[in-house]
């Protein structure tokens, strides 16, 4: 479904479509665990939605980012990425992603034993 949204998306020039069927499909390489796929696609999506300046999808792409670094275990560079979406989550008054950025945040200061921080 998200390959034919993204080949309808192109062929109709619609970049937010595009980017979102991106974000979708790189989310189905990192359920199995193809992080560098996941990786590649976010990117492609993240570069559009800096070009249209779409807030809401560069937020989503940041926090996907992050969350593959955290399923790497490089907590390092997840909390580069997360602290950034969760500025732009902030920004755009979204609980929601607000809260799932948080969660993440905290997932990586605990497996990255900075337990003072994750409070």
């Amino acid at each position: 479904m998200a390959l034919h949204a993204l080949e309808l998306s192109r062929k109709s020039g619609f970049e937010k479509g595009e980017a979102v069927s991106l974000n979708r499909i790189s989310n189905v390489y990192s359920i199995l665990g193809n992080f560098l796929k996941a990786m590649e696609i976010l990117l492609q999506a993240l570069q559009i939605n800096e070009k249209i300046n779409n807030v809401d999808g560069k937020q989503r792409n940041l926090s996907n980012i992050g969350m593959i670094y955290n399923r790497q275990d490089n907590y390092q560079q997840a909390l580069g990425y997360l602290f950034k979406a969760k500025l732009l989550a902030e920004k755009l008054y979204n609980k929601v992603s607000l809260s799932i950025t948080l969660y993440n945040i905290v997932e990586s200061y605990l497996k990255f034993k900075m337990f003072d921080s994750a409070n």
